[in-house]
């Protein structure tokens, strides 16, 4: 069996509004057809850093605009999946963003939907444990307003 490892980085974003931290999810399309809630995110293009990749991904999936990053932690998820006979080995890193607007464009060929939650709804939303986890963690490490 051959086996691919697989690198992505993304952007967690979030948004401060009425006293309440809001994020963001997509509902996305995956290789194998199925739909699943989780963060915008993508490959690196070129020679990318890894924050670039995921600045461009979230713009490009989302056409969200980050004011602030914050880069000196970031969120890793692991997890392997079989495609076309192969294992895939997947890493992805987060960062955690900060929208300036709640405006936003999906990119349908990736996309289904998207929509900001209360991170309790997100909690509900999110499709894969690690995901859920992961918010949790990232909210620990929010600046607060």
């Amino acid at each position: 069996m051959n086996t691919h490892d697989d690198y992505s980085y993304g952007i967690l974003p979030f948004i401060y509004i009425d006293g309440v931290w809001k994020v963001f999810l997509i509902n996305q399309y995956g290789s194998g057809g199925d739909v699943y809630w989780t963060f915008p995110k993508g490959h690196a293009e070129g020679d990318e850093s890894e924050l670039q990749a995921a600045m461009r991904e979230l713009h490009e999936e989302t056409g969200l605009v980050i004011a602030q990053v914050q880069d000196e932690k970031t969120y890793v998820q692991e997890y392997s999946f079989m495609s076309q006979d192969a294992l895939i080995r997947k890493k992805v890193v987060y960062y955690i963003g900060y929208a300036t607007s709640m405006d936003f464009v999906v990119q349908e060929e990736e996309v289904r939907e998207a929509c900001w939650c209360t991170v309790e709804e997100a909690q509900q939303k999110l499709t894969f444990e690690p995901s859920r986890a992961m918010l949790n963690e990232a909210v620990l490490d929010l600046v607060q307003p």
